[in-house]
């Protein structure tokens, strides 16, 4: 039977010692820099989902102004509110060629109107 030699455990000490060191001025740096890597497409991530959220809440709000202020034209002006109208959807051929001659009074009248309709409308 042999006995092991004196180098086989000098050989284990020094990859002890290597795999320390190594440890020590090689892993840890890799280690840290992969962690903030992370932590940096974290952050990215998060915000993207805040810009797509905000983005959505936006346009329920958008969709919701327009609701309103429709509604409040379809109460003023009850010839709009033909149940064939709707957004996509043109207006029906009668009301295409019809010809409304307003005066400058009357075509001041409804700008105010409309402008005080818009006010009222709440963002």
């Amino acid at each position: 039977m042999d006995l092991p030699n004196v180098t086989l455990f000098f050989q284990i000490g020094n990859f002890c010692i290597a795999y320390f060191v190594l440890r020590k001025c090689v892993f840890a740096p890799a280690l840290k820099i992969l962690a903030a890597e992370k932590s940096r497409t974290d952050g990215l991530n998060k915000k993207i989902d805040d810009t797509v959220a905000q983005q959505q809440q936006l346009l329920t709000q958008q969709k919701t102004r327009w609701n309103l202020m429709k509604e409040s034209l379809y109460k003023k002006i009850p010839s709009f509110s033909l149940p064939s109208c709707s957004i996509d959807q043109t207006l029906p051929e009668p009301l295409k060629t019809q010809d409304i001659k307003l005066s400058d009074q009357q075509k001041t009248a409804v700008q105010n109107m409309l402008q005080d309709e818009l006010s009222n409308v709440k963002l």
